[in-house]
């Protein structure tokens, strides 16, 4: 595609966003957009779905969801009143709908502190938010999965465990810094991790689930003493298949899904579900854009006999 091209239709995307945004409630139709851009149903839906990673539809079905967190969380208005207001008909077809996309009931979302109501988008197109600048529309071949087989150490940790939904994580993520900030635990090598302990296990089911926010410990910091809380484990070594992750910790779930489904389906590995996975992070998300954070996402594997 020519450059002179891409811009064009990058502008017509933006345009088309800017539209659904602020007219959220009109249901706007794939073809009143299309019409309004002065293209055809189906180059348009071609070139939105290319450059932002989702369906004309599916982005204002998530959008619609994300407002429905976003009046859970920010106001007292009852659940049916919400799920009418988000285009649902009853409240069960909300909930469901509601569960699918994060995890957790309505009537549950509220309930849990840390909770955020934005759904995972490519190109960072939120419910509330109309600044082009915080889009990230990628045109295609631009965009690729960087997978690599890596051979880990045995590790020693300190952290927080958990056990149950990965909504608390950022509740503990606060917990767990306000201690190490209490305790000057920080050393110069410290990796940041959250470890999964059951993530490819499938017979471990979603409320078993065990896992932890750490710090790995290593030789600076060994006399760093569990307390108030924490622990110190150790990870075993071995193989892990590392996916390069750049982009807001909120999308790290749709990347796990999609590699953990596609990338080994062929391939002469599969999952050691005797050992954890881990989320390694690579900047710290207080000093820098969510779409611009690095995460190492690491699976265990073995090779296929």
């Amino acid at each position: 595609m020519r450059r002179i091209t891409q811009v064009d239709w990058q502008l017509r995307v933006e345009d088309a966003i800017r539209m659904i945004i602020s007219d959220i409630d009109n249901r706007l139709s794939l073809t009143k957009l299309a019409s309004l851009l002065e293209s055809s149903s189906y180059h348009f839906h071609r070139m939105f779905k290319q450059l932002t990673g989702e369906s004309v539809c599916g982005c204002i079905k998530r959008l619609r969801l994300e407002r429905a967190g976003f009046l859970l969380k920010n106001s007292d208005r009852k659940i049916i009143d919400i799920a009418l207001n988000s285009g649902f008909n009853t409240s069960d077809a909300f909930t469901k709908a509601f569960k699918q996309s994060f995890t957790l009931t309505p009537s549950n979302a509220r309930k849990v502190p840390a909770w955020k109501w934005q759904l995972p988008s490519r190109a960072g197109i939120h419910y509330g938010q109309s600044e082009k600048n915080k889009w990230f529309l990628v045109f295609p071949g631009e965009e690729k999965m960087n997978t690599k087989i890596v051979e880990f150490v045995e590790e020693e940790f300190i952290g927080i465990k958990m056990r149950g939904s990965f909504w608390q994580m950022p509740e503990i993520w606060e917990k767990f810094t306000s201690l190490m900030n209490t305790k000057e635990y920080y050393h110069p090598k410290a990796k940041y991790s959250a470890v999964f302990f059951d993530a490819v296990n499938k017979d471990v089911s979603e409320e078993d689930q065990r896992w932890a926010v750490a710090m790995s410990v290593g030789e600076e910091g060994a006399d760093i003493v569990a307390s108030d809380g924490l622990e110190r484990f150790r990870t075993p070594g071995g193989l892990y298949l590392v996916v390069v992750h750049f982009g807001s910790h909120e999308s790290i779930g749709e990347v796990w899904n999609k590699h953990r489904e596609q990338i080994l389906e062929e391939s002469r590995w599969k999952f050691d579900v005797s050992r954890p996975s881990f989320e390694w992070y690579q900047n710290d998300p207080a000093t820098i854009s969510p779409e611009l954070l690095l995460t190492f996402l690491c699976d265990p594997v073995v090779q296929r006999q």
